[in-house]
């Protein structure tokens, strides 16, 4: 069943387009703000993994930090415009945003800095 049919009334999933493997954004709204669950273009790693994949974080710019996973960007996406803008929809109403790497990102400008990192992505051509 599409994802969209299993919203319940303060729930929403959304697929995430063009992505190898399929990718969801969960959006709870339910007390003051939103939540957004992004999935995997944003992490928020404070440091590096400590796993096999270190040196391609490392090597990409992925990590550590506030940053666009560029592994999943470049291996897992096919439209990276698709992908940015589906994210950039999901950012209404200043929700506070979970990543799927790394801690939530729930202070005041926290939005504008994940748009900030995935506009270029929206608009980029390649």
């Amino acid at each position: 069943m599409p994802l969209s049919k299993l919203s319940a009334p303060h729930l929403e999933f959304r697929e995430v387009p063009s992505t190898k493997k399929g990718g969801t954004i969960a959006i709870a709204r339910q007390g003051e703000r939103p939540v957004v669950y992004l999935d995997e273009l944003v992490i928020n790693w404070a440091s590096l993994p400590n796993s096999w994949t270190k040196l391609l974080f490392w090597l990409t710019g992925s990590a550590p930090g506030l940053k666009v996973n560029r592994v999943y960007s470049k291996v897992f996406c096919s439209d990276i415009q698709a992908v940015a803008q589906t994210v950039l929809d999901a950012l209404e109403d200043n929700p506070a945003i979970v990543p799927a790497h790394g801690t939530p990102l729930v202070h005041v400008g926290d939005v504008a800095r994940v748009r900030a990192l995935v506009e270029p992505l929206a608009k980029s051509t390649t």
